[in-house]
């Protein structure tokens, strides 16, 4: 690049005794990379790169050339592409399956993700700086936090291997390893401790809402499950969980399949059956419209069994901080679950706001209750909701102490048909 042929005035090219062209200076002499390698790329087109040392363009020519033969050929400057707009790709495609996942992944690109990797090219992205990423942001978020942006970048970056961008993933190198959440074992209530709770839903608003936790406790229902239960959604056998009832960072509320998309029935007592029969024939079922699964989504009519009435909303469905703020965090101090309330200035109780003080203590009491009674790992998982038997495991396996008492039962009874003295 730093020499031209020489030619003569018939713009033939001169050469010397051996044959070869005849070079002299030009103005780049000494200026930038003088060596230019170039091949043809798999389009037809032709494709160069600069190098400093002409041993060092003889073989990435070579080198682009076979790749090109074997069919695995990349084109150097397609790794020069901004990962922010992979980041960007990436998140469109999740935006029509789970409207509340779409607002949770974009937060966390825009805070997480596009400061560091942004308007790096991905070419230059290393596993060293995908560890060095993570390590920096687990000083300052939990594990869950850490794993959904390190979920979101390994899910870019493959965008930019399918589109030839770059060979590997970094962010999938075995070294880059999902961070896990610290165990905390699950604690259940005791038997007075749950009793207190009933207790207050009891008398709170003549036991409007008492039939709330009961579900909780004898199916395993989540919260926002209960809430958008409806008249038809039991028999004398079965809950029918098919929707529940989902709020966005924006305040608007949602119809929604439960969690893991996916509805499910959980066996319900003749004593859960009766009480909604009566909470119905007493309270009603009132119809609430809400859209279906997005802000913008179809309207959807359901007679749900629990509606909230009062003076600010009027009559309207559950919504979960005021039932939290009204009930639930009174009903946990009144069963010494949590201090007692703070008074302010004005007057106002004030209730202690623990995040690990939510509802699904019903759930894992229900579960408790369930092992404890022998109900197999598979099915219980069935009735929760939960994604695999594996999580329900990993989550109750502490409380199962008498697992291993109806492994020796068993293992004695059949060794009882067999003759095994001397």
């Amino acid at each position: 690049m730093w020499t031209d042929v020489v030619r003569d005035d018939d713009g033939e090219i001169v050469r010397n005794k051996k044959g070869q062209p005849v070079r002299e200076k030009n103005e780049r002499w000494g200026k930038g990379k003088r060596w230019l390698a170039g091949w043809i790329a798999p389009n037809g087109k032709e494709r160069t790169r600069a190098f400093a040392i002409k041993v060092d363009a003889e073989t990435h020519a070579k080198a682009m050339d076979t790749d090109a033969a074997r069919g695995d050929y990349m084109d150097p400057k397609a790794g020069d592409k901004p990962l922010g707009p992979y980041l960007k790709l990436h998140l469109a495609t999740t935006k029509d399956k789970d409207p509340a996942s779409y607002e949770i992944y974009e937060q966390t690109i825009r805070l997480h993700l596009n400061p560091t990797f942004e308007k790096w090219p991905v070419k230059n992205i290393t596993v060293t700086d995908v560890l060095n990423w993570m390590e920096e942001f687990s000083g300052t978020h939990g594990a869950t936090t850490v794993g959904r942006g390190l979920h979101l970048l390994r899910n870019s970056l493959d965008i930019a291997v399918d589109d030839g961008a770059i060979k590997k993933n970094p962010a999938r190198a075995k070294s880059v390893k999902m961070p896990k959440r610290a165990a905390t074992e699950i604690t259940i209530w005791q038997d007075e401790q749950l009793q207190g709770v009933l207790d207050f839903h009891r008398t709170y608003r003549d036991g409007v809402f008492l039939p709330v936790p009961v579900i909780g406790v004898s199916c395993g229902a989540r919260q926002g499950e209960i809430f958008a239960l409806a008249e038809g959604d039991f028999d004398e056998e079965f809950l029918y969980i098919r929707r529940q009832i989902k709020k966005f960072d924006s305040g608007d509320f949602v119809f929604a399949l439960p969690k893991n998309d996916k509805s499910r029935q959980a066996p319900m007592p003749p004593e859960t059956y009766r009480m909604l029969r009566e909470h119905i024939d007493k309270h009603g079922a009132h119809p609430i419209t809400l859209p279906w699964e997005k802000t913008d989504g179809d309207p959807v009519t359901h007679n749900l069994i629990f509606v909230w009435t009062g003076p600010r909303y009027g009559l309207t469905h559950m919504r979960a901080r005021l039932y939290n703020e009204l009930v639930w965090r009174p009903a946990l101090s009144h069963a010494k679950l949590a201090p007692p309330p703070v008074i302010d200035d004005r007057g106002r109780r004030k209730y202690s706001n623990n995040p690990r003080d939510g509802m699904h203590a019903l759930r894992h009491y229900y579960a408790s209750a369930m092992l404890a009674e022998g109900v197999a790992i598979n099915e219980l998982a069935d009735y929760l909701g939960h994604s695999t038997p594996k999580v329900t495991l990993d989550m109750y396996a502490h409380l199962m102490p008498n697992a291993y008492r109806r492994a020796v039962a068993a293992a004695s009874a059949m060794l009882g048909r067999f003759t095994l003295a001397p």
